[in-house]
């Protein structure tokens, strides 16, 4: 869900309903080790040349003053695969890949580049991740509300956390 309140003309905010957030994820810049950079602040990536897949949103670039596509503060390339962008970055064409973290896990583990591919310390931001209920559907806000309704019954009842926990232990065992 992009912040709507910051951004209502943004696509996604036009055009569909969010239930509450199921889970939040880091959104992280991943580096090269061979060619490192830092992000301690936001100035820190402008002149970079970034690469998010394309499908995936960049509303997070431009969110709190950032501006960094808005104002043409960095460069950004858009190719079809995440592993096309870690491919760029090993190949020297891009600074960093933005991607959550476990895509970007998964994506370097299956590319063998856990050592030489890193994300940095401090994340790109947390994403939200909400169910979308286009907004032209006649049942629309009736639909946020059972699955809003659902998610508090599993957290009042702590099942939320067991299912939630259970998938992050396998995943980061996975890893």
């Amino acid at each position: 869900r992009p912040n709507c309140e910051e951004t209502p003309d943004e696509y996604r905010c036009q055009t569909f309903l969010f239930s509450d957030s199921m889970f939040e994820i880091l959104e992280l810049v991943y580096v090269d080790n061979t060619h490192p950079i830092t992000f301690d602040k936001d100035e820190d990536m402008v002149g970079k040349t970034l690469c998010r897949m394309s499908g995936y949103s960049t509303h997070e670039l431009d969110q709190g003053g950032r501006n960094w596509v808005k104002d043409g503060k960095i460069k950004l390339e858009r190719p079809d695969g995440v592993d096309d962008c870690f491919n760029l970055l090993t190949e020297g064409k891009v600074d960093a890949v933005m991607i959550d973290e476990f895509a970007g896990k998964a994506v370097i583990k299956e590319m063998g580049m856990l050592e030489r591919i890193q994300p940095l310390p401090r994340p790109l931001g947390i994403v939200p991740l909400n169910v979308l209920i286009h907004k032209g559907n006649p049942r629309a806000e009736e639909l946020v509300g059972v699955i809003n309704s659902g998610l508090a019954k599993l957290k009042e009842k702590g099942d939320y956390q067991k299912i939630v926990g259970t998938h992050l232990a396998q995943f980061w065992a996975d890893q």
